[in-house]
């Protein structure tokens, strides 16, 4: 697959990798996920392709096996790590501090729901993100309830209460 990929323009890799992911059921594989998410990263060059990538899987109702749940919240912390630092350092440039904060949207979150088989996703604001690069706490918007869970745990927040957040412990949507 990857020696396809390659040779394709990176919007053409990504549906190509997509479509390899649904048919061979390997979405919920988190190592296959990982590497999945590098390549994009390094063909797009952004961080923001892999985070796409992982809501791409959310929006399509990724079942994560109990045994792979730890690991592949790992994962979302990490492409979100990198997404807020790549986006933090154009933050003052791109207004963050005066526009309620950093966006975080990918054409996931745009357009998540008009995919065949895909369910839009609920976005809120995490408001307690401290960038490693500024050290400053800054809002993210745009996120889903999964990743404000994700980061509210990594980063030792209490989450606000809103309902909806996807259980990736056991498997599947409250």
């Amino acid at each position: 697959l990857w020696v396809v990929f390659r040779h394709l323009s990176p919007d053409s890799g990504v549906a190509l990798v997509r479509t390899w992911l649904l048919q061979n059921d390997a979405a919920a594989d988190v190592d296959r996920m990982e590497r999945c998410a590098r390549h994009f990263h390094m063909a797009k060059g952004a961080n923001a392709a892999a985070l796409d990538l992982l809501r791409w899987a959310e929006s399509r109702g990724l079942q994560v096996p109990a045994e792979s749940a730890r690991k592949w919240r790992e994962l979302y912390f990490t492409v979100l790590r990198a997404t807020a630092e790549e986006r933090a350092t154009t933050m003052k440039r791109g207004g963050a501090f005066t526009s309620g904060g950093l966006d975080m949207a990918t054409p996931a979150v745009h357009d998540g729901g008009s995919e065949e088989g895909a369910v839009a996703m609920e976005l809120t604001t995490f408001p307690h993100y401290r960038s490693q690069l500024t050290r400053l706490e800054i809002p993210l918007r745009n996120i889903t309830l999964t990743e404000r869970g994700v980061l509210a745990e990594k980063m030792d927040v209490v989450a606000p209460h809103g309902g909806g957040e996807v259980d990736l412990e056991g498997g599947g949507a409250e």
